[in-house]
């Protein structure tokens, strides 16, 4: 929520992430990671925990960083794209359909249409403050902007989305003219950036609608440990009993085997301890065998 980390995270460059799987990255500054690992977390969490507060909090970071993104990694650029596509296809998805839990349908479409406003303003953001150092991002939106049109018909992303597409139609503009130019009547990934490029320096952004600057600030509960202490205690005892080598005694620690004291949060397999046994579904065991 600082302007001046947000700044500072797309000085820094990685060279290599080695422990990145989905792709190799290389030379790549903070800022693009952490906004690679932040999509990464959201789409990881609609697909299985479904932590609406999780998706929420990862779109506000994003949406505090955004109007500072300088020089975008090409496959943040496509990450965060590919989101918003995501979240569409899901939202035209569940208003095409004929379920009979309407209203529960009704309530995850009203939250996916957050979800989708809260990364139009990421984009937009974006596009208002720091266009010609994102031309990376520019492009991941002209070549997938057929995610867009679909979404015009909803009032709460009707604006932003027009936005956008002033935006990619000054810039497919340039693009057909320089096609016209060529003999090739092909361009090349590198002609067309360099389209761009040449296209941003004239860029004045005329017609833009600028928006309010979005910005979210985090702020702390009364009494956070009597979330944080729990949890951490959850994931603390999830893994010690992930090895039955290393099994330990939770008995020991009266807290642990307070009846009020669930540990059982986003842990399915794990067996909460109501008859004198403690572990997961696979390795239970006895509190008494436990050394």
């Amino acid at each position: 929520q600082h302007a001046t980390f947000n700044s500072n995270i797309h000085v820094t460059t990685v060279e290599l992430v080695w422990w990145y799987k989905e792709r190799r990255l290389s030379n790549i500054s903070v800022g693009s990671l952490l906004v690679v690992v932040l999509i990464r977390v959201i789409q990881y969490n609609l697909q299985h925990t479904k932590d609406t507060y999780l998706t929420t909090n990862c779109l506000a970071t994003l949406a505090n960083m955004a109007p500072h993104f300088h020089q975008l990694h090409p496959y943040a650029s496509q990450r965060l794209v590919s989101l918003f596509g995501m979240l569409s296809r899901k939202l035209l998805k569940l208003h095409s359909s004929s379920s009979p839990q309407m209203e529960e349908l009704q309530e995850e479409a009203g939250a996916y249409t957050e979800f989708l406003r809260s990364s139009l303003q990421c984009i937009n953001a974006c596009i208002t403050h720091t266009l010609p150092q994102n031309l990376h991002l520019v492009y991941e939106l002209i070549h997938q902007k057929q995610v867009l049109q679909p979404l015009i018909k909803y009032p709460k992303l009707a604006e932003l989305i027009e936005n956008i597409q002033k935006v990619l139609q000054y810039f497919e503009d340039q693009i057909q003219w320089r096609v016209g130019e060529s003999t090739e009547h092909e361009l090349t990934i590198e002609e067309i950036m360099q389209t761009l490029l040449e296209g941003a320096e004239t860029w004045k952004g005329k017609g833009l609608k600028v928006f309010h600057e979005t910005k979210f600030k985090y702020e702390e509960e009364a009494n956070p440990e009597e979330f944080f202490v729990p949890y951490i205690w959850d994931l603390v005892v999830y893994h010690m009993n992930k090895y039955p080598a290393k099994l330990w005694n939770p008995s020991t620690l009266p807290i642990l085997m307070d009846a009020s004291f669930s540990l059982s949060a986003g842990h399915p397999d794990q067996v909460v301890p109501d008859d004198g046994t403690w572990g997961t579904a696979d390795t239970q065991v006895r509190g008494s065998d436990i050394v």
